[in-house]
């Protein structure tokens, strides 16, 4: 309940150009090395809540994303390689 709130309240703000991204597009842009960083608020069984900064390649500027995946043991490697995770303090 707690996570949903704090999605809620991250929708909420008034970010440029804040991005909803499917797990199909998030995985995609981590592929892709367009991930800045990651996030992970946990929200069930291996679910998460999964914010960050994501690449424009267009603008050159990072813009806001927000996700909800399921975290695979792939997944979770991808995310470590990448060295894109954040500590939420």
């Amino acid at each position: 309940m707690l996570a949903l709130g704090a999605m809620l309240l991250f929708n909420t703000c008034n970010f440029d150009k804040q991005k909803v991204l499917t797990q199909s597009e998030f995985e995609n842009y981590l592929t892709n090395d367009r991930i800045s960083t990651v996030i992970l608020t946990p929200a069930g069984d291996n679910v998460f809540n999964v914010e960050g900064k994501l690449k424009n390649t267009s603008s050159g500027k990072d813009e806001f994303y927000v996700s909800r995946v399921v975290l695979s043991d792939e997944l979770d490697k991808k995310i470590h390689k990448s060295e894109v995770l954040e500590v939420d303090s």
